[in-house]
């Protein structure tokens, strides 16, 4: 049984390797840009893709700045510190 297990759990890596190199492969081919009249919107990316990138960056940057579903405010201020701070460096 245990065996049974970690081939499933294996099968499971396998899987989740896969799509996470075509996510990597759709987003080298069409990037998150800016609508130059519009910094609101990204540019030849529908809503729903713009919603599910802002989702992921959320996600990634709780698991960095230790925010949390109901309070993402840590997530934020470290988002916009690192924002800023990439902006404004020489």
């Amino acid at each position: 049984m245990l065996v049974s297990q970690i081939d499933q759990t294996n099968n499971n890596i396998d899987r989740q390797s896969t799509l996470e190199k075509r996510r990597k492969l759709k987003r080298l081919r069409q990037p998150s840009k800016l609508l130059e009249e519009n910094s609101e919107k990204l540019d030849s990316l529908p809503d729903q893709v713009s919603r599910r990138r802002r989702k992921e960056t959320i996600e990634v940057c709780n698991a960095i700045h230790v925010g949390e579903t109901e309070n993402i405010d840590p997530t934020r201020n470290g988002l916009w510190h690192s924002l800023v701070n990439e902006s404004t460096s020489t």
